[in-house]
């Protein structure tokens, strides 16, 4: 059996949308030190008239794999530019990382579509080929959910979200590039819902490859740029679909890369996402400024964020950074309910300095027993705090959102897990807590800098997307 014949069987049996069950037979896992290396070729724009800078692209590709002797190759599109011979120069190209031994997965770009091969003609060179992990269940190439073994094999560690970006739109509105529908859209919640619901309710750590960058490109790279280099406008899908809002609401998705603009190939970061393009990789059939080359991403099991670099065509390696992600998936256990009824201990402190110091250097004034953490109104003269004391009970074991709101300083302290009072927000803070079903002690310190003062707490857990307030019957005193 090919691997191509082999992913197939895994793609029929992976998580459709709603189900919670995961394959564990995949071809693709982290090695005995728990590292896994992925080499994104993009824009190669392979093309029969021009065999010269063919043999070029070919002898690049051979001389990187080589060296760098990736676990699997991911080529973000635009293989194809030409009309002459296209099927047996992609049989030719793919033959080689074939020869090599190394899984493939190859995405559609949007010239790949318009060339002497038809969408299903192409879809069936490359999923003929017995590296390939691509498949064509309907008849063009699939978007594939590519789960990552752990090193023991006993547990999927990583997903790769390998998506068609389309070409073209097909509104008329609209003549630019097009976009991830929302039919893809759906397709990704469903399996990352699903990856997470066999990962205890914890999102497995995930990446996505495609060839048209997202909109969000060039926010972050205003904003947050790390390595590499922007030598042109970025050229997204006219629409923005929801796709990256869907990463950060599921919190699996750390890294996406893609190409299309080829004299782009820069990490930046927003949202706690790294938004990277792929070295272009091909040659003198098409526009580029660049050093030719080839991005290599390097996961490690276990970890939401990756290391990687270019390696140049000279085989030089430039732009080496390792991009962290800053999530702690800890578990806090629950603790015992016993002697719990519902309610919160309120106390009020007046003249009160450092919010942290509260409790030492403030007067103690009367404590008494509330329904639930909330206040909302004038309370008095300004410099006074307040601290919420009792126990959260979590309803199921997840990923939680917690969100305290305020008109001014506060700070939560979810067992030994503490967060708010974000820069700027005013009292405005947010967290993702992986807790245990059951009690949990939260303690909560607000400081009011006037006589107006409001909080309260809202949650919802990790996939839902929505915050809602806290219910009063979640909340216990011992």
């Amino acid at each position: 059996m090919t691997l191509a014949a082999a992913f197939a069987i895994l793609a029929l049996t992976a998580c459709s949308q709603g189900e919670s069950a995961v394959t564990s037979n995949s071809p693709v896992r982290f090695n005995a030190n728990g590292k896994l290396k992925i080499a994104q070729f993009t824009d190669t724009h392979l093309c029969g008239e021009n065999m010269e800078e063919y043999e070029k692209t070919l002898g690049q590709l051979c001389s990187i794999l080589d060296t760098e002797k990736p676990d699997l190759v991911i080529l973000t599109g635009d293989v194809m530019t030409g009309d002459i011979n296209s099927a047996q120069m992609l049989d030719r190209f793919f033959g080689a990382i074939d020869e090599r031994k190394i899984p493939f997965v190859s995405l559609y770009g949007n010239h790949d579509r318009e060339r002497e091969l038809s969408e299903w003609d192409y879809a069936k060179i490359v999923t003929g080929h017995p590296m390939s992990l691509n498949t064509m269940e309907k008849g063009y190439l699939d978007d594939i959910a590519l789960p990552v073994l752990s090193s023991d094999g006993s547990k999927v560690s990583a997903v790769l979200y390998c998506i068609d970006s389309n070409d073209y739109s097909q509104v008329p509105q609209y003549t630019d590039y097009a976009w991830i529908s929302q039919d893809q859209i759906a397709w990704y919640n469903g399996r990352s819902k699903a990856f997470s619901a066999a990962n205890s309710n914890l999102p497995v750590p995930s990446y996505a490859f495609f060839h048209i960058p997202l909109k969000e490109f060039y926010d972050a790279y205003s904003k947050n740029l790390i390595a590499g280099q922007r030598k042109e406008n970025e050229c997204p899908g006219e629409l923005n679909s929801g796709l990256f809002a869907a990463f950060v609401e599921n919190n699996d998705v750390h890294g996406v890369f893609c190409g299309h603009d080829h004299d782009n190939d820069y990490v930046a970061s927003e949202g706690g996402i790294a938004l990277v393009y792929g070295r272009f990789s091909g040659d003198k059939t098409t526009y580029c400024n660049l050093e030719r080359g080839i991005r290599i991403i390097e996961l490690s099991e276990g970890d939401y964020g990756f290391r990687t670099w270019v390696r140049e065509r000279s085989l030089a390696v430039v732009d080496d950074v390792k991009y962290e992600v800053p999530v702690d998936y800890t578990l806090r256990k629950a603790v015992s309910a016993e002697g719990k009824e519902h309610g919160m201990i309120l106390t009020r402190y007046d003249n009160v300095g450092n919010l942290v110091d509260m409790e030492a250097q403030a007067t103690k004034g009367e404590s008494k027993v509330i329904e639930y953490p909330r206040l909302w109104g004038n309370f008095g003269t300004p410099n006074y705090g307040y601290t919420f004391e009792g126990y959260l009970y979590v309803p199921e074991t997840a990923l939680w959102n917690l969100l305290v709101q305020a008109d001014n300083e506060a700070i939560v302290t979810v067992d030994d897990f503490t967060f708010g009072d974000q820069p700027g927000r005013g009292g405005w803070g947010l967290a993702r807590v992986n807790l245990e079903k059951g009690f949990h002690h939260v303690k909560l310190s607000l400081k009011c800098y006037s006589d107006l003062c409001h909080i309260k707490m809202m949650w919802y857990p990790q996939g839902e997307g929505r915050y809602h307030e806290i219910r009063p019957e979640y909340w216990y005193v011992k």
